[in-house]
């Protein structure tokens, strides 16, 4: 029986705009979390949907979102959804009224077409008012079960040097896009509601969806070949530790990627002490029970027929 989970994964090495820095290892990110899914999770292959470089374009991105999550019929109230991001991240200049309190700058999601001329005009990334926007409607349909994983970072005015100091770094500048092309991109609900700009995608207290990020704001997310540092130490994390047992926070405290910058994963929301997306999966495997004997078949059924009620453990 497949598990009741529902990802979009997304990942950028390629980049349209020549003025952006090309990554090495966001694709091959989002397909080791698909795999891991999969394989480890027995996630249906048609619950997942991959984005990975010309693919991840802003209408594209957002078009799935829609398609694939929100509107989705097979998604019910309470099922366990992923979004995953590697890619580069930037900061802007937030414009005058962009939103409540007095933020300095815009946090934005970099697309493959970021900072580049499109049909209404140039691309200034998803912004986060947007994507909160976006998860507060999904969260509207399905259910506040929602994980967003972010391997990236918004330190874009940080950066100096050549840009061969730059690699490794899931960061840009944005050299293009100005702060009416941050309106001209908006997210369609999120006008008129209220946002608070000042912690951009880290929200500490959001009722919609749990955080996990590769770093506090003010550094830096690094890569290097075989991965993001952050997700690749998600992954060799979760051959050690059943993440059903560890609750959001518990697993960024124990994330600690090493590089040649400080990096310390977050966990934010109001729902970041709950049991982590793992344990509300409707069917887990012998991955998440390293177990033997009656403790693991009893741990096995307790937990499928807790969320068959429509339970989260």
């Amino acid at each position: 029986m497949a598990s009741r989970l529902f990802a979009l994964l997304i990942g950028i090495d390629n980049y349209k705009s020549g003025r952006i820095w090309n990554l090495e290892a966001c694709a091959d990110d989002a397909r080791r979390m698909k795999q891991w899914l999969v394989h480890d999770l027995h996630v249906s292959s048609t619950n997942i949907a991959l984005l990975a470089n010309k693919e991840a374009t802003k209408r594209r991105i957002e078009d799935v979102f829609m398609s694939h999550l929100v509107n989705n019929p097979a998604i019910s109230q309470g099922d366990a959804i992923l979004i995953y991001f590697a890619g580069h991240g930037s900061s802007m200049p937030a414009p005058r009224d962009w939103c409540e309190g007095k933020p300095r700058h815009v946090q934005v999601l970099c697309p493959y077409d970021h900072d580049t001329m499109g049909p209404e005009g140039r691309v200034a990334g998803i912004s986060d008012r947007s994507l909160c926007s976006m998860l507060g409607e999904l969260s509207a349909v399905k259910g506040d079960n929602i994980t967003l994983m972010l391997d990236c970072s918004f330190s874009s005015m940080q950066l100096a040097g050549s840009r061969h100091d730059r690699r490794g770094l899931r960061c840009t500048p944005t050299e293009k896009a100005q702060k009416e092309d941050l309106f001209n991109g908006l997210w369609r609900g999120a006008i008129g509601k209220r946002f608070n700009g000042e912690r951009g995608f880290h929200q500490d207290n959001c009722p919609t969806h749990t955080l996990l990020a590769a770093c506090k704001p003010g550094e830096m997310a690094t890569e290097w070949k075989e991965g993001g540092r952050f997700t690749q130490e998600f992954l060799t994390m979760k051959k050690a530790i059943p993440l059903h047992q560890l609750r959001y926070f518990e697993i960024s405290e124990r994330l600690h990627p090493a590089g040649r910058v400080p990096q310390h994963p977050v966990c934010l929301g109001q729902h970041k002490d709950r049991v982590s997306l793992m344990a509300s999966l409707s069917s887990l495997t012998r991955a998440l029970f390293p177990y033997k004997g009656t403790r693991t078949a009893y741990a096995s059924t307790w937990v499928q027929s807790w969320c068959r009620r429509g339970h989260r453990v």
